[in-house]
């Protein structure tokens, strides 16, 4: 982990689902969650401005609560099969970034946030697009969403 790309994720780089609002909202996210990344790849290789961390995982947060919130009630709303397993793993993230921002404010440390932003969160994001918001998204565009 010494090498920090910038942007974490290309905008062009974003995998696209058959409905806008959708895609729209993961542009939202990816915005939010380079800027994290441009912050906290600065305080590793620097000093951590520790209230402008906070303050963006606050604002990814709530990006992300208001992200899945719109898609669960987009999979209830068409019966989507799948809703229960996609709305559980939106939980689990919701619970992890959660855990994430807490930990951050407790300890101020750099390196957990700095692993789930550059290791696990582009490879999860990239999966979950690809696999469960791309059958949710085709799913709801047949049932005339």
């Amino acid at each position: 982990m010494t090498d920090y790309p910038n942007p974490l994720l290309p905008p062009e780089q974003i995998p696209q689902v058959s409905l806008e609002s959708m895609n729209r909202t993961h542009r939202e996210e990816v915005e939010l969650v380079n800027r994290l990344a441009a912050t906290v790849a600065a305080g590793i290789t620097g000093d951590a401005d520790s209230a402008e961390i906070a303050s963006l995982l606050d604002d990814w947060l709530e990006h992300t609560r208001n992200h899945f919130a719109r898609e669960n009630e987009l999979m209830a709303q068409y019966n989507f099969p799948a809703f229960p397993v996609h709305s559980g793993e939106h939980e689990r993230v919701l619970t992890l970034l959660e855990d994430l921002r807490r930990t951050w404010i407790e300890s101020k440390a750099l390196r957990p946030l700095a692993l789930f932003l550059f290791e696990e969160w582009p490879a999860w994001f990239d999966n979950h697009v690809h696999t469960m918001d791309n059958v949710t998204a085709s799913f709801i565009r047949q049932q005339g969403g």
